[in-house]
């Protein structure tokens, strides 16, 4: 090895390249890496009166090209005139199924957030087209309005099967 290059040709069918690429597990091939688009975020503003549950409250389509990623975190925060207590029952769904849920709102310097944390346990995501949806009950309240955002991109944290290089472009 010669810093990131093999000094000896990598010899495959149909050809040789004579200065290859390397990373730790092999080869690696050019312009392979993971990429990940985040559609525009459906926030879906609110003013919905208590007893509706299932509702949901927050809805992207993502995009995965290349290879597959993993999902580690989520953080939507609540903005609106709706109590935070009124909100609970909070779940995320990844192309329809349930993948995890909260029983209510963090608050974070001051700020009310939905925080889902998958490091330990994070969720792969294909190639191809996924929606998040997120899901919650409105127990209390009425004629309040609410409405989840991502408001900055470390908000979700999308990372290569490595785990070590984070992908992510908003549409």
């Amino acid at each position: 090895l010669d810093g990131n290059f093999c000094t000896t040709p990598y010899t495959f069918t149909g050809g040789q390249d004579n200065l290859p690429w390397t990373i730790k597990d092999g080869w690696l091939i050019e312009n392979h890496s993971p990429t990940v688009t985040l559609g525009t975020n459906n926030t879906i503003v609110s003013s919905i009166n208590a007893g509706t549950f299932g509702y949901t409250v927050w809805s992207v389509p993502v995009q995965v090209n290349t290879n597959p990623v993993l999902l580690k975190t989520a953080n939507l925060q609540m903005i609106g005139s709706t109590p935070a207590g009124a909100i609970v029952n909070i779940k995320i769904f990844i192309d329809g199924v349930e993948k995890g849920n909260i029983p209510a709102l963090t608050v974070v310097n001051g700020s009310n957030y939905a925080s889902f944390d998958f490091t330990s346990n994070p969720i792969n995501l294909a190639v191809g087209s996924h929606t998040i949806d997120v899901h919650a009950d409105i127990i209390s309240g009425a004629n309040t309005n609410f409405q989840f955002l991502l408001q900055q991109s470390s908000d979700i944290v999308i990372t290569d099967l490595d785990g070590d290089q984070r992908f992510l472009k908003k549409a």
